[in-house]
């Protein structure tokens, strides 16, 4: 218990990036001890780790959601965690891509490399940029932005060609064939997400977004989305944490995002802007560094909070970062949907029921959850302030007063 306390703070500090990790002596009966549980764990092999029943759980919940047009935001505490659920759902997604290109295309699903070849052929043909389909997108995406100048409004357009071109958004969003045409690649800015918006009206209302800010931030965003990696991660660079780079055997998808400590600020700055549009990252693993002072609102309305936390303010914190004024959730009328997988006969099970009581006793004790996003703390601020000598008449005095002297 000891070595696991000291190794969980390690990880804590270390996802923070206030630390270097130190190894660890442990004496030989506990070295016995965690090399017995290492054994019994899965190997280090994707379908080990995937077979989770609570990884299993998250990442069938994210595909659902990706498959429905939705964005998601997944929360958890451990590094290690966090690597592995990006691993896992980018490998889930990769999988559901080449299953629906091999359907549409009537092609071999097991040939992966041919199915992304012809899905980049198809893009290619299509928003090539003498090709009549990019003027035509280009024009229909231009006509969205009615709030912004022309020239902003263009380089929106072409910033979600550079979307519309990879394999993610086309299987999605387009109902493929080896001939597609110009109008059944347009067609698919009318899909139809979970909350019932189509993918042009999330695109004019990022355009809306936009146009309301400053020159500064405006620049900033459209930077974001013109550099952030829309092919498969196989860089060196500080952009990814250090389990996502060219060392590993697999290709991740882009679309999945991981943001922790060992990710930089500055790309965690990036991840953020560009989650809050209508394009890449889909998915946004993030570990506590993501879970304060920063709007993940704007085109997310799904949280999962695969790892949970004693602290029910904690959680509430973390959901505050999509249940914010100007949400999606607020644009489709449609509530903030908050996802808390656990096992039932675990430890696991412990701390779900433990922090829903602590909520409920909170409840009780205050007469009101502790709810902390945008929207209450406005309307709280608002309210008119308690008189003090009220309060002081109201506060109940719960100190220990002798009421007899007591024997000597």
């Amino acid at each position: 218990a000891y070595a696991d306390t000291r190794r969980n703070r390690i990880a804590a500090l270390d996802d923070l990036g206030e630390v270097e990790r130190q190894p660890i002596e442990l004496p030989k009966q506990l070295r016995w001890y965690l090399d017995r549980i290492a054994k019994a764990l899965p190997a280090d092999t994707a379908e080990g780790w995937a077979a989770h029943p609570k990884v299993a759980a998250t990442v069938g919940r994210v595909l659902n959601l990706w498959r429905n047009g939705e964005k998601a935001l997944v929360f958890c505490f451990y590094v290690e965690t966090g690597r592995a659920l990006r691993s896992h759902i980018s490998r889930a997604l990769r999988l559901e891509i080449v299953t629906r290109a091999a359907h549409s295309l009537e092609m071999d699903p097991s040939d992966e490399t041919a199915l992304l070849a012809e899905l980049d052929r198809i893009g290619e043909r299509l928003l090539r940029s003498d090709a009549r389909g990019y003027e035509a997108f280009y024009q229909r995406v231009k006509a969205l932005a009615v709030d912004l100048d022309d020239v902003t409004s263009g380089q929106v357009a072409e910033i979600a060609i550079r979307f519309m071109r990879t394999p993610s958004f086309l299987v999605r969003f387009v109902t493929l064939s080896r001939d597609i045409s110009v109008d059944g690649f347009l067609a698919g800015l009318e899909y139809t997400d979970m909350s019932g918006s189509t993918l042009a009206q999330r695109i004019g209302a990022f355009t809306r977004t936009l146009a309301q800010k400053v020159d500064v931030e405006r620049e900033e965003l459209l930077a974001a989305l013109t550099s952030i990696q829309t092919g498969g991660i196989g860089s060196t660079t500080d952009d990814f944490d250090p389990s996502e780079r060219s060392q590993r055997r697999e290709v991740l998808l882009p679309n999945v995002r991981l943001a922790n400590g060992g990710v930089s600020r500055q790309t965690r700055r990036r991840l953020m802007l560009t989650f809050n549009s209508p394009f890449f990252p889909e998915i946004l693993v993030a570990s506590s560094v993501m879970a304060e002072g920063i709007d993940l609102h704007q085109d997310c309305r799904h949280v999962i909070h695969h790892d949970l936390d004693w602290n029910p303010s904690t959680l509430e914190q973390r959901t505050g970062r999509v249940d914010r004024i100007g949400s999606k959730a607020e644009a489709v009328n449609r509530p903030v949907v908050i996802y808390e997988p656990y096992l039932a006969g675990t430890h696991d099970e412990k701390m779900f029921r433990v922090v829903k009581d602590r909520e409920r006793w909170f409840g009780i004790v205050m007469g009101e959850t502790p709810d902390s996003d945008e929207w209450t703390t406005e309307q709280q601020s608002a309210r008119v302030q308690l008189p003090g000598a009220l309060a002081a008449m109201l506060t109940m005095d719960l100190s220990l007063k002798p009421t007899m002297e007591m024997p000597p």
